[in-house]
């Protein structure tokens, strides 16, 4: 799985109408609160 930085990805994500980028935040942010 490329990084979320990745051009390609991001291209997705805007053209999944921000939904990969919406899912990918959550995700992120529960491991961050996990991470704790």
């Amino acid at each position: 799985m490329p990084p979320a930085s990745s051009p390609c990805q991001l291209r997705f994500a805007c053209w999944n109408s921000g939904f990969e980028c919406s899912v990918t935040r959550a995700l992120r942010s529960s491991l961050r609160f996990y991470a704790k």
